[in-house]
């Protein structure tokens, strides 16, 4: 992988349903599977909300057509290249209490 040692690699992901099947593909943990292959370490993951927009309007009728819940929400998958036990020297603290 080109990415320089003692670096943070994000990527911002969502599930993906099969649309002949309505069933999810597993793209969250296959690109986490993918990218430990790669030799980086799963370091950290945050849920991003989104907007929930038209999402209660919508979801009654999704629900009852489907039994799925409506999703209004991104994975943040957070890897590191290097030495996790190493960050803390290698980065300056962004909270300093102030």
């Amino acid at each position: 992988m080109m990415l320089a040692n003692d670096r943070f690699f994000v990527i911002v992901v969502s599930e993906i349903r099969n649309p002949e099947t309505g069933v999810y593909y597993g793209f969250v943990p296959d690109t986490i599977r993918i990218l430990r292959e790669c030799g980086l370490s799963y370091y950290n993951e945050i849920i991003l909300e989104n907007n929930i927009g038209s999402l209660p309007i919508r979801a009654p009728k999704y629900f009852n057509q489907s039994r799925k819940i409506g999703r209004h929400h991104q994975n943040i998958l957070v890897f590191y290249k290097g030495d996790p036990k190493k960050i803390s020297s290698r980065y300056k603290e962004f909270f300093d209490g102030e």
